[in-house]
């Protein structure tokens, strides 16, 4: 039995391959099913990655992932105020 393109991550949410102007993408979407079972798209939101983004994501989760425990483990007045921003990665 082959195994489904579509890797769901939780809510709906699926990665697959895709393509768009011939060029290879990992696409992260949320997706709907319609009546006769089958999946698409939920509106037109989503990420569309190319090859090298996704490498180089890959290479950073070790590191997104510490400052994912640093937030969370913060009291829960200090993760309310928190803003994940590019000028504010780094907790204060």
């Amino acid at each position: 039995m082959a195994k489904s393109a579509l890797k769901s991550i939780g809510d709906d949410v699926f990665v697959y391959l895709g393509n768009y102007r011939e060029e290879m993408r990992i696409k992260i979407k949320k997706l709907k099913e319609d009546a006769e079972g089958r999946k698409e798209q939920d509106g037109h939101k989503g990420i569309s990655l190319t090859i090298e983004q996704w490498e180089q994501l890959c290479m950073e989760k070790d590191e997104i992932s510490e400052h994912l425990s640093l937030v969370q483990d913060r009291g829960e007045e200090s993760k309310r105020a928190w803003r994940l921003s590019p000028n504010r990665f780094y907790p204060t």
